[in-house]
C-alpha cells in the first residue's frame, strides 16, 4: 500500500528536503494506517484463537470472524484499533523516511 501511495503522490524535485521528507512521512503513515485498518479484524481473531484453552469455540480464522460478527457485531473486530493506528501509522512513515535515507547512503558507494 505504501508503494502505491508513493507512486500516486509525486514529490516535486524542486521542493526542499524537509518538504520531500514530510511528504514521504505522510504517505508512509497513511499507507500503514490503511493496512492496519484492513489487518485489525484478523489480528483480533488471531488473538482470540491463541487465547482460548483447549477446544474453544473458535475453530479457524474464517469461522471466528463469522462468530464474532454474529455474537458481538462488527465493532468487536476493531477492538484496539486506535492504539494500533497510533503506533503503526507513524511507524510506517518513519520506516519510509529511514529507507530513503539509507538507500541514499548506499547509492554513494
Amino acid at each position: 500500500m505504501i508503494g502505491t501511495i508513493n507512486n500516486v503522490v509525486k514529490v516535486d524535485p524542486d521542493a526542499s528536503k524537509a518538504e520531500r521528507l514530510g511528504i514521504k512521512f505522510l504517505s508512509g503513515s497513511f499507507g500503514s494506517a490503511v493496512g492496519t485498518l484492513a489487518n485489525t479484524p484478523f489480528d483480533v481473531v488471531k488473538s482470540r484463537l491463541q487465547g482460548q484453552q483447549g477446544q474453544g469455540k473458535y475453530k479457524n480464522a474464517f469461522q471466528a470472524v463469522g462468530l464474532v460478527l454474529k455474537e458481538e457485531g462488527a465493532g468487536a473486530l476493531y477492538k484496539g484499533l486506535m492504539p494500533r493506528l497510533l503506533r503503526l501509522g507513524p511507524g510506517g512513515g518513519i520506516m519510509i523516511v529511514a529507507f530513503d535515507f539509507i538507500s541514499g547512503l548506499l547509492k554513494d558507494f
